[in-house]
């Protein structure tokens, strides 16, 4: 794991409170810029491998940065005691499907086709292949409207299943985001909440006789 140098906004140098400093391990993009910040102090890894250890020398919220061009990711970590010792996994936003149009390599099977996003048809219920690995994903952001609503009180649900299918009930997906028949006509954009879930899983859509089109798929 890299060193990390300990900068000071306007020069100067930190000292420990008390002699023991507490670290922060950060795990990032390979060929990133890594930095770990508080105030006017600024510790940065010394290289760009993936990996760095901060030695921490002052209690409090520590914001972790990672940047490599427009790309940035950053996390908050607390620390209220040196000698403390955490860590934290940064990953950029990864998207599927933006504007509509289709990331490579992705493909749609089941009651949808790509027409300005991932528009259903007829009863509704597609997936997306290969499956998505959602290990440090924390949360995905679906976007999307429903264009038909085949029944007064009918929900369309979009979420993750450790199965592929097209003929997905309600109760089949381990985490979704819902579309109200109420909510037909408008768009609406959700998080999906995946911190509980790692490895590889398929965004699917239930099967319920509504129809959806999916604009944005993104991988936080």
């Amino acid at each position: 794991m890299a060193e990390a140098m300990i900068l000071r906004r306007g020069g100067g140098s930190t000292q420990s409170l008390d002699g023991r400093c507490a670290v922060i391990g950060a795990e990032y993009p390979a060929g990133s810029i890594c930095t770990c910040e508080k105030g006017g102090v600024i510790l940065r890894a010394r290289g760009t491998g993936g990996a760095a250890a901060f030695n921490i020398p002052e209690t409090g919220s520590w914001d972790v940065r990672c940047t490599d061009g427009s790309q940035s990711a950053v996390k908050t970590v607390n620390i209220t005691a040196q000698g403390q010792v955490k860590t934290v996994t940064l990953s950029y936003s990864r998207v599927i499907l933006r504007d509509g149009v289709l990331a490579p390599g992705y493909s749609i099977i089941g009651n949808a086709s790509l027409e300005n996003g991932i528009q259903e048809s007829d009863n509704g219920g597609f997936y997306l292949t290969p499956a998505i690995d959602l290990t440090n994903v924390n949360s995905v952001t679906v976007s999307g409207i429903m264009t038909y609503a085949g029944a007064s009180g009918f929900t369309s649900r979009v979420g993750f299943s450790s199965t592929a299918g097209d003929s997905l009930e309600q109760t089949d997906f381990e985490c979704s985001a819902i579309w109200r028949a109420s909510e037909y006509g408008t768009a609406k954009t959700m998080a999906i909440n995946v911190t509980d879930l790692s490895g590889e899983h398929y965004l699917c859509s239930a099967r319920v006789g509504n129809q959806l089109r999916l604009i944005e798929i993104t991988l936080n």
